[in-house]
């Protein structure tokens, strides 16, 4: 038992007494891996520079960046790494953005085969994307390299709403007939059960799926604010000077 507790207390004075009776040392001194790793074969050495900023900030993070790229344009470090990979997220969340813009606006015109319904139908989604980045701002929930994927999925998650709202208001006619339809209410529904889903996510203990679900169920409510007050309205407008 008392081995046990103290068999490794000799071992641990020993490295005490040899750290307190430390001498200075010059660079030869040091161990020859180490000396390889901060002076190459050829004179170069390797040069540490701190940042005076919190680089967690962007803004401070691309400015240090920058200022020590103007003097060693190959500087390399955790902060370029992270840079990097930025720049490679914000390219293939555009890239994302762009291909379902693409593909969805392309599915509404095979299914509604009418330029006309897959613009109206586009634009209440674009003006959830636009609310939903407004808000985000507003709740101090910053756009992240988990969270960002939340744009593109705001297309996918709504396009299916308002194709119901025109499909049935082309077999009503009128903006009263489909506002009293079953139709809204089961977009209203559908909706109000993927936002509570989405919304489940925001308490999960870790911080990315946590802003996702809290993003998604925002997005949601102003998917539904969009789909169900502004589509129909729109779809009344345009086919009145469409009849005209």
């Amino acid at each position: 038992m008392e081995s046990g507790a103290t068999g490794s207390l000799p071992d641990l004075l020993a490295w005490l007494e040899r750290a307190l009776t430390a001498t200075p040392f010059a660079f030869d001194d040091l161990p020859s891996n180490v000396r390889e790793r901060l002076v190459a074969p050829e004179g170069q050495q390797h040069l540490v520079v701190l940042p005076a900023e919190d680089i967690a900030d962007v803004t401070a993070l691309n400015h240090f960046i920058e200022d020590v790229h103007s003097v060693a344009p190959n500087a390399t470090g955790h902060p370029v790494a992270e840079w990097g990979v930025g720049g490679i997220v914000v390219d293939a969340f555009m890239q994302a953005l762009l291909t379902a813009l693409a593909l969805i606006f392309l599915v509404l015109l095979l299914t509604l085969r009418s330029l006309r319904d897959a613009v109206l139908v586009l634009t209440p989604l674009l003006l959830a994307a636009v609310f939903t980045v407004a808000t985000a701002r507003l709740l101090n929930i910053p756009f992240n390299m988990a969270n960002i994927l939340v744009l593109p999925l705001i297309f996918g998650l709504g396009v299916d709403n308002g194709i119901h709202l025109v499909q049935r208001y082309r077999s009503e006619g009128r903006l009263d007939a489909l506002m009293t339809s079953s139709t809204p209410r089961a977009v209203l529904l559908s909706s109000l059960t993927t936002a509570g889903t989405f919304a489940a996510l925001s308490l999960s203990p870790h911080q990315g799926t946590a802003s996702i679900g809290m993003l998604l169920a925002i997005a949601i409510g102003w998917l539904l604010l969009t789909t169900l007050v502004l589509l129909p309205v729109l779809l009344h407008r345009f086919a009145r000077t469409s009849a005209a």
